[in-house]
């Protein structure tokens, strides 16, 4: 069998292979931002407005892992909408994250901060005055709910929720800091085919301006770090997570799903209906085949790959 490689095929390869050597783009550990951030609110405990909101998120390891099927399986329940990867590239939830990141180094003093009126403001140091720590959280949910919320109501919709394809286990943790009774929902797919399904969508970004998705490497890394981020996950934490074979295949327990989320689920009606598709009959090359086992190996052994 004769091998054929283009001067670009090359060149992409050897750019894969130096990655491997390189580790994983640095991200702020939002976990250590939360736990000081809630250790602050634990001081002053104030229950916020739509803390009793009950939305569903569904996260998937990349794009092509089945979570456009899981999106309308959840929306068979009338009362749900769920957004689809609304300014995806953007990467609104994360940003959000590297903000409460932040918070990992230690908390304003309390000297900085103002917790009550005072008359003789104009002859005090005020160069650095801060509002209460608390109000973070109260401000944060306010964002997501407006955004997300606040639209699915106004048209009619009693339930809300989003799905994307580039968070990970930190942003679920953010997004239940700030609503409590949150559901989560993770999608993945064996990411040979997910990424041979993918490459035909071109390039795509994680996030605009600086982190674009358009070769297996990059690919197979997003999907491994995704993937692997729900290992860090609290047995406790409310998540279901699915094999898109096996929710093809009939073996899921949609009952418990709908129990899960409090849906009534009629998932025969989406997973009956064929919306879109991709060509099967595009191959993935040896590069590209070499690229996503290096970037891939790990999360595929967790999840039997």
């Amino acid at each position: 069998m004769r091998l054929y490689f283009t001067k670009q095929k090359v060149i992409r390869a050897f750019k894969g292979f130096n990655s491997l050597l390189t580790p994983e783009n640095s991200h702020l550990n939002v976990l250590d931002g939360l736990l000081k951030v809630q250790g602050a609110c634990n001081k002053q405990p104030l229950k916020l407005r739509h803390d009793d909101e009950e939305p569903v998120f569904l996260f998937a390891t990349g794009w092509r892992t089945g979570s456009t099927l899981m999106q309308r399986i959840l929306v068979t329940d009338p009362q749900l909408l769920v957004w689809g990867e609304p300014h995806g590239d953007l990467d609104i939830v994360n940003r959000l994250g590297e903000i409460i990141a932040g918070f990992s180094r230690p908390i304003a003093p309390d000297s900085v901060i103002l917790s009550e009126k005072t008359e003789e403001m104009s002859g005090e140091w005020i160069a650095n005055l801060y509002p209460r720590t608390t109000v973070i959280r109260q401000a944060m949910q306010s964002l997501v709910y407006d955004w997300l919320a606040a639209p699915a109501k106004e048209l009619g919709y009693a339930r809300w929720g989003m799905k994307e394809v580039r968070l990970g286990y930190e942003d679920a943790a953010l997004l239940l800091w700030l609503f409590p009774k949150a559901r989560f929902v993770v999608v993945t797919r064996n990411p040979y085919d997910s990424y041979r399904s993918a490459m035909q969508l071109g390039a795509l970004w994680e996030r605009w301006p600086d982190r674009l998705v358009n070769d297996a490497y990059a690919y197979g890394r997003l999907w491994n770090r995704l993937a692997l981020s729900w290992q860090s996950a609290p047995p406790d934490f409310p998540v279901r997570l699915y094999r898109l074979e096996d929710v093809t295949s009939a073996d899921v327990d949609f009952q418990d799903l709908a129990a899960f989320c409090k849906l009534d689920l009629k998932p025969e009606a989406a997973i009956g209906k064929k919306v879109g598709s991709a060509r099967s009959d595009v191959r993935l090359s040896f590069i590209d085949k070499l690229l996503l086992d290096r970037s891939t190996r790990a999360a595929r052994n967790w999840l039997r790959y």
